[in-house]
């Protein structure tokens, strides 16, 4: 987890833009890396080789412990961004201290589709 300014020439290949859910955040996705803008730390930038998964998560990121999905000590390591508890959300599993991100993109099934695409793009140009 990195703090950067935005690199010249480089357009981001989805925009998640601000909404209530997300806090007004805005998330961004680069052909290399995510954006994430937060709050205290300023913008997080998280290299794409360093996303191991990313789903679409129901509400209640604590259920996630019941569902069996996550245990405890997992979600201990996760950071939520914006209002994830209460919305459809994605999670972002990463290397790292923190171990996952929870964000609410405007859609999180096309932001999902866009970052597992890019994923894709990286493997194959490998």
């Amino acid at each position: 987890m990195t703090r950067s300014e935005p690199q010249a020439n480089d357009e981001p290949l989805y925009v998640s833009k601000p909404t209530l859910k997300s806090l007004w955040r805005e998330y961004r996705l680069f052909a290399d890396r995510l954006e994430l803008d937060t709050v205290p730390w300023g913008r997080v930038v998280v290299p794409l080789s360093d996303i191991k998964a990313v789903s679409v998560r129901p509400a209640f990121v604590i259920f996630d412990c019941l569902r069996g999905d996550y245990g405890l000590g997992e979600l201990m390591k996760t950071v939520k961004l914006d209002m994830a508890d209460l919305n459809e959300h994605v999670a972002l599993e990463k290397t790292g201290f923190w171990k996952q991100f929870r964000i609410t993109p405007d859609d999180p099934a096309a932001f999902k589709r866009a970052v597992d695409r890019a994923l894709a793009e990286r493997r194959e140009a490998r």
